[in-house]
């Protein structure tokens, strides 16, 4: 399956509303269907200094950002059942947690 034309600028037109509304410097995203990239999209620039634009091949920093990001996909493994048996014996032990402090 693909993208139509249209399809495809009104999302690159939605992606430019976001960094322009957000003052996000850039960003790079994917359609993904059926675990296949169907198009991948670059808005804006990955440094402001020179002005380079994103490219797919951008790296962006995500700070603590995948640490929330991997957890929360734990978690929900754990609650669907969906565990792999060699992280169940420690997934196990988080669960016994009552409170998370967040910093």
């Amino acid at each position: 399956m693909t993208l139509s034309d249209a399809e495809s600028r009104a999302i690159d037109q939605w992606l430019g509303d976001r960094v322009r509304d957000q003052r996000i410097p850039g960003l790079a995203a994917a359609v993904i269907l059926d675990g296949a990239v169907v198009k991948r999209f670059t808005v804006g620039v990955e440094d402001l200094a020179s002005g380079a634009p994103v490219t797919p091949q951008t790296s962006f920093q995500l700070a603590s950002t995948s640490k929330s990001l991997s957890s929360t996909g734990v978690m929900t493994l754990v609650a669907d059942g969906r565990s792999h048996s060699r992280t169940h014996g420690a997934i196990t032990r988080i669960q016994k947690v009552r409170s998370v402090r967040l910093r």
